[in-house]
């Protein structure tokens, strides 16, 4: 006999002396160890010791559970929090076993094992619904879980924009003037109530620049009347030329170092002397096939502003007389236009695609004042040679949104150059 399935005695079953009670006609002495009906406690013949045949179950139990990698079973209902599908759900189990005004035995107890519930929460489902359907002729399974839990905290949006930009830069700032903790602006943050702004400086426009912008973008929609303007020039013929300044390695670097490991020591100038090197690129627009291949990638090259010396002196990095490349410390309109004329326009007669497409190509550039026009001497010299013809086109002034090298393609090649570390100039123009 199990004693923790029967043991529910009541008034009448106890009876007998202090210590004994009678459960369901069976007498049991709690000062001593429960018998089984089996014998739990068996003497033997011989006179061998007494076996404990409870501790011994107890036992096989606990070997079974460890080799089965499962822990004891309790079953005990663990309280949950009925939303309005749950309710509904257990409703509808109910009314499987509905007859009239009551439902069936047995019905309360299959729902709390199906839906692992307690009597009295699958007992509150079934009543609420009674009287609703006795109220209002139909069911409407509402619940206060929404309102459950600690309250949000919400902020006046015009609290937010009455403080001033510098009063907002950061989290801690927002969350000081605003009189809440940091966590409370982080979830702020996470709900999409507020978020983060980057705040860039744009170029000035005058009118005289937006007049210019918008002849620009007139020029370049085909068509040869207004009712016929509707498609833009592919640009396919257009090559952007721009100039940037990459410094050899910044002031500041961040990464990431084992535990015992020791930073890199650098040392070096004021950043405002650091080495840095002037460069001029050049792309156009990549093409593709009916296969969507790419066949023509657009990268015409890199080009540094530099001069071949020899060393005058030998050192551990290279012997006297070696060439060694250096920088160009003043870019001159003689310079780009001998960069112009001698290495950009045959790297792009070098790589551009023979596929039967127009062979007049506009090179657009900005307004500085080292950039040679269309109307340059020596330039009319070579615009047209080999089949094709080089048109320099000026793209309208405080307007570097115009030119993809100024849009992103330079940041790219920043961000590449500063994971490479070069420590000598041969070095940077080798990657």
């Amino acid at each position: 006999m199990d004693l923790n399935e029967d043991w529910s005695p009541s008034d009448d079953e106890i009876h007998g002396g202090e210590n004994d009670v009678n459960i369901r006609g069976h007498s049991f002495d709690l000062n001593q160890l429960p018998v089984e009906e089996a014998g739990a406690n068996v003497h033997n013949a011989s006179g061998n010791q007494h076996i404990n045949d409870s501790a011994t179950n107890q036992e096989e139990q606990r070997t079974n559970a460890q080799a089965t990698n499962q822990g004891p079973t309790h079953h005990r209902h663990q309280q949950v929090r009925l939303n309005s599908e749950d309710k509904f759900n257990v409703l509808i189990f109910l009314l499987k076993y509905h007859e009239g005004d009551y439902i069936k035995r047995g019905a309360i107890k299959a729902a709390m094992e199906h839906f692992n519930l307690k009597r009295k929460c699958v007992s509150s489902v079934w009543n609420e619904a009674k009287k609703q359907k006795q109220a209002l002729g139909k069911y409407k399974p509402c619940t206060n879980y929404h309102l459950a839990g600690r309250k949000r905290i919400t902020v006046p949006v015009g609290d937010i924009t009455k403080l001033g930009i510098g009063e907002r830069s950061c989290i801690r700032d927002v969350a000081t003037n605003l009189n809440i903790s940091k966590s409370t602006v982080g979830r702020m943050i996470k709900r999409g109530d507020i978020k983060a702004h980057t705040n860039a400086i744009k170029p000035p426009l005058t009118e005289a620049n937006k007049l210019a912008r918008l002849k620009w973008i007139l020029g370049l929609i085909m068509g040869s009347s207004p009712w016929k303007m509707s498609r833009y020039f592919p640009m396919y013929d257009f090559v952007h030329i721009d100039e940037k300044w990459f410094k050899l390695t910044k002031k500041s670097h961040r990464y990431y170092i084992a535990k015992n490991e020791k930073g890199v020591h650098r040392t070096g100038s004021a950043n405002s002397h650091g080495p840095k090197f002037k460069f001029t690129a050049a792309c156009a627009k990549p093409r593709y096939n009916d296969q969507g291949e790419c066949y023509f990638d657009g990268r015409i090259g890199i080009f540094p502003f530099t001069t071949q010396e020899a060393a005058k002196r030998k050192s551990k990095n290279r012997e006297k007389g070696t060439l060694i490349s250096k920088p160009i410390a003043k870019v001159t309109k003689e310079v780009t236009r001998r960069m112009l004329i001698d290495q950009i326009v045959p790297a792009i007669k070098a790589k551009w695609p023979n596929d039967g497409t127009s062979r007049t190509i506009y090179i657009q550039q900005d307004n500085a004042r080292a950039h040679i026009t269309q109307d340059d001497p020596e330039w009319q010299e070579v615009h047209m040679q080999d089949g094709f013809s080089f048109i320099l086109v000026q793209q309208p002034p405080n307007s570097p949104d115009l030119n993809i090298l100024d849009l992103g393609f330079f940041k790219s090649i920043q961000s590449l150059q500063e994971k490479k570390w070069p420590q000598m100039l041969m070095t940077y123009l080798s990657m």
